[in-house]
């Protein structure tokens, strides 16, 4: 019931908007909804775990642990929206602020998705929700990118479709084909290998297209690139680990069923390609959005290598969702504003940020250093923990490459940040004025992520240790990796791991 309501109130929230003849009062209803939205969350965490008692929709450890940091991601950006919509009172933003409510409706449906036809579903939602999103600007690059994101992550969607198939079928010969993750799970012994590692490929394809993985990640620049900040934010902070997880679902399955020795090597492979692709391209960007949007490709790169690493590696994926996240939030969100000051996205004409709009352009240069993995940041735990992770389990090479790509990317993307933050300041005289309703909802996501730096609360560990050791129903699930099962325990004992 409860996993029911959080999908329908932003989506009668969304009804809502269209009921608003306001473009100044519209924004208020998203954030009203966000609000809302929050509020029925934290109840819905808060409640003890229990079997499934719905065939479609279910709260586990992997659906709190998501459900939490989208809702209180999507709170800051609806604070951070009003101000922003100001500044574009000639076009009206009915359909974006209902738009933007829909996308809540469908990524709490990915995340509390108990079956994974619906899982499917509830991803193609996504993309249809958002997609007249990014198309805000009504403009030829705006439509071009539109369309690229909405055909190639159509594209992606039926092979994850197919995937899907493969997995049903894979539990044919158990009797009942079966796509419920708690059932899947428990079944994982019986299910047929050859259709079983199949199913994972087609899924891996499918919806690392949606999630930004090299080469299937052409869409990703344009559509941040083209997006409203907010937008931005959203599709890099929130929308593209919902894709991940849809991974994460059939992955344990697949280690379930003692699989994870076959799929794994591919995992680290594409992460460290998609890592490998972004370091090139940051080098070489001169967008501002794009070169955010290409530090997204890099970091979904991290992800999926640490799943493809195991043990320890797989809570610091799952850390990596709510850290990479918010950081992302501060870069599109920051970059907005310093957008909106000098009227182009091109860092070569962009000098003295720090002068002209101190506030964001210091947002902007801190997130650098933190997304880079600078030391008191949330990404620098999870990447830390990614690389003790790599040594442990034998990944020297692959270890050592990643180290290479993060020094490439920090030099990279540095020598363009630190240009255009420390430059010397144009004609303009004084600093612009940035409204408070534009800088203190990027500050609170900054001082979460340098929080979490520190400390991670309990609860995140408790429901990433839920994750791994009892996915779906909170039964214990015998590993097919013991030493997995004593990595995660040790990990998720620790509140403090920064």
């Amino acid at each position: 019931m409860l996993a029911s309501l959080l999908i329908l109130v932003p989506g009668v929230a969304a009804a809502a908007v269209f009921a608003v003849p306001s473009n100044r009062w519209r924004p208020w209803v998203v954030t009203c909804g966000a609000a809302c939205h929050t509020t029925l969350t934290c109840y819905a965490v808060s409640t003890p775990f229990a079997p499934p008692t719905l065939a479609w929709f279910h709260l586990d450890g992997l659906s709190r642990y998501f459900l939490v940091f989208i809702t209180v991601f999507f709170l800051i950006l609806t604070t951070y929206l009003p101000s922003y919509l100001a500044n574009n009172e000639h076009r009206s933003n009915r359909v974006l602020c209902a738009c933007l409510l829909a996308s809540l409706a469908a990524m709490t449906a990915v995340i509390v998705a108990r079956h994974l036809a619906v899982l499917w579903i509830a991803v193609e939602a996504t993309t249809l929700a958002t997609a007249p999103c990014i198309y805000f600007e009504h403009n030829p690059r705006a439509l071009e990118a539109t369309w690229k994101y909405l055909v190639l992550c159509s594209v992606g969607i039926a092979l994850a479709l197919l995937g899907t198939f493969f997995l049903a079928y894979s539990s044919l010969h158990h009797g009942q084909p079966t796509l419920l993750f708690d059932e899947l799970i428990a079944q994982a012994g019986e299910l047929s290998p050859e259709w079983l590692r199949l199913s994972f490929i087609f899924v891996l394809v499918g919806y690392g297209t949606k999630m930004g993985l090299a080469p299937m990640h052409t869409w990703l620049p344009d559509a941040h690139s083209e997006s409203p900040a907010v937008v931005s934010a959203l599709l890099s902070g929130a929308l593209l680990n919902c894709a991940f997880l849809g991974i994460v679902r059939v992955y344990l399955v697949v280690v379930a069923a003692g699989q994870g020795a076959m799929i794994q090597p591919l995992l680290v492979f594409i992460g460290l390609f998609s890592m490998a692709f972004a370091a090139v391209a940051i080098c070489r960007q001169r967008d501002i959005k794009r070169l955010v949007a290409y530090s997204s490709v890099e970091h979904m790169g991290m992800m999926a290598f640490g799943l493809g690493i195991g043990g320890a590696g797989v809570p610091a994926a799952l850390l990596h969702v709510m850290h990479n996240g918010l950081t992302k939030g501060v870069l599109f969100l920051a970059a907005g504003n310093i957008y909106h000051a000098y009227g182009t996205r091109s860092m070569d004409q962009m000098q003295g940020v720090l002068r002209r709009v101190p506030w964001s352009g210091w947002f902007f240069v801190v997130a650098f250093f933190v997304i880079t993995g600078a030391p008191g940041g949330g990404p620098f735990v999870s990447e830390i923990m990614l690389l003790s992770a790599a040594f442990e389990h034998g990944h020297l090479a692959a270890g050592c490459l990643f180290i290479g790509l993060l020094f490439l990317v920090f030099i990279g993307m540095g020598s363009t940040v630190l240009g255009c933050a420390l430059g010397p300041r144009p004609l303009a005289t004084s600093a612009e004025r940035e409204p408070w309703g534009e800088t203190l909802p990027i500050l609170a996501a900054l001082l979460l992520v340098i929080s979490l730096g520190f400390y991670t609360p309990p609860f995140v560990t408790d429901w990433i240790h839920h994750t791994v050791a009892a996915p779906t129903t909170g039964l214990l699930v015998p590993s097919a990796d013991a030493a997995w099962g004593t990595t995660v325990h040790s990990f998720t004992t620790t509140p403090r791991i920064g």
